[in-house]
């Protein structure tokens, strides 16, 4: 079998069985490259850079490791994170933040080492989960060698992989819009592959902690918003039809079908949520539930209490939203919202008032202050956001 058709196979066996990282790896396109130093993989964002002979040397769970390796590259943004540092000792530091991600991947079956890497890698466990930054600062330059061995548990530790091609990062990128950079798409593509690994119960608390330090920063609040919304539905995946969205780059992701979405959003007229905020915001959560073939959107507008009710489903216009002034309680909303069949619910609110116990099911606050809820996930609204003009 050829490299290419082993890379192939080592990103189909990490669809099945590691979903967040076969995800990411399928949107990298394949090239052969006999001229990389050292002769292994190399990533510049857009592409996946290989040597045949390396490819056609590793394990299958070696393959497997070496993809992890070049996509936590990618999300973890080193390419663009040097900053004018010393070159090989940030390239030694963000290889040593990768292998420690790549080795807390577990096989779910037997609850041992998932992956395994090239003899003679950098590893440290004492490093734990953090970042090239942190260990940039704990490493000599260049890093010693210690003993005559190699490999992981000991011995000359040096990098295995390419890094040449960083300074190409985003080069070739052609995004989906004019306006759209290569970081913005590559969030999104995180995202996208998280709710599949949720889905499916395989994103592990590690991952899953990552994704959202990685997303909350910089992502749009409503691709933060679908992210969490699809995460609370159980749902089910085919590849035929494949994901429309991604056609366009050659690439066959799994789509939706058979699945129904009932969710509830609560807004707060109290004054501190705008009609104009509401409705956009209500226009966002239709769009997401418009992905599933059916769906029912419980409303409420309230203050102290309920004073407006609605239900929205597919070929319905949007309510007309009545507001007012008053006080703030969740009390009564939440309430209502547990009586319902629902996966979640949305709460546009500035956070201050009064907070029942947390219900069964999660609540999404979207929230234009710091105020911290005494429960549910928070998207912190940006300060000069669109809908705010």
């Amino acid at each position: 079998m050829d490299a290419e058709r082993l890379l192939a196979r080592g990103r189909i066996n990490l669809m099945f069985d590691y979903p967040f990282l076969g995800c990411l790896a399928m949107n990298l396109e394949l090239v052969e490259d006999k001229l990389l130093n050292p002769p292994t993989m190399a990533t510049d964002g857009t592409h996946l850079y290989y040597s045949p002979e390396f490819v056609l040397g590793l394990t299958e769970k070696q393959m497997m490791g070496v993809l992890a390796h070049e996509i936590y590259h990618i999300i973890l943004w080193h390419a663009t994170r040097e900053c004018g540092r010393s070159h090989d000792r940030w390239n030694n530091a963000a290889d040593y933040a990768c292998n420690n991600l790549v080795f807390k991947e577990l096989d779910s079956k037997t609850g041992s080492e998932a992956f395994e890497l090239p003899f003679g890698i950098l590893y440290e466990p004492n490093f734990g989960d953090n970042s090239a930054e942190w260990i940039y600062e704990r490493i000599p330059d260049p890093p010693p060698h210690h003993g005559s061995g190699g490999g992981k548990d000991g011995g000359q530790n040096t990098g295995f992989d390419s890094h040449e091609k960083w300074s190409d990062w985003g080069k070739d990128f052609q995004g989906e819009e004019d306006t759209q950079d290569i970081e913005t798409l590559w969030r999104e593509r995180i995202a996208q592959a998280a709710n599949q690994a949720r889905m499916r119960g395989k994103l592990p608390g590690h991952l899953a902690e990552l994704v959202e330090d990685t997303l909350q920063p910089k992502l749009d609040w409503k691709t933060i918003l679908q992210d969490f919304v699809v995460s609370t539905v159980k749902s089910n995946y085919r590849y035929m039809p494949p994901n429309k969205k991604h056609l366009w780059r050659g690439i066959y992701l799994p789509s939706l079908y058979g699945e129904e979405i009932s969710i509830a959003y609560a807004c707060d007229s109290s004054g501190s949520i705008s009609p104009d905020e509401a409705r956009e915001q209500l226009a966002e959560i239709k769009g997401i539930c418009d992905m599933f073939e059916g769906y029912t959107i419980y409303g409420f507008i309230c203050d102290t209490n309920i004073h407006q009710r609605f239900v929205i489903q597919p070929f319905e216009p949007m309510p007309e939203l009545r507001f007012r002034g008053g006080g703030t309680s969740f009390v009564e909303p939440i309430e209502e919202a547990a009586k319902l069949p629902i996966s979640c619910l949305i709460y546009a609110t500035d956070l201050y008032g009064t907070f029942p116990p947390a219900p069964r099911f999660p609540v999404i606050w979207l929230a234009f202050t710091d105020h911290t809820p005494p429960f549910g996930r928070v998207i912190r609204m940006p300060e000069h956001s669109p809908i705010r003009k």
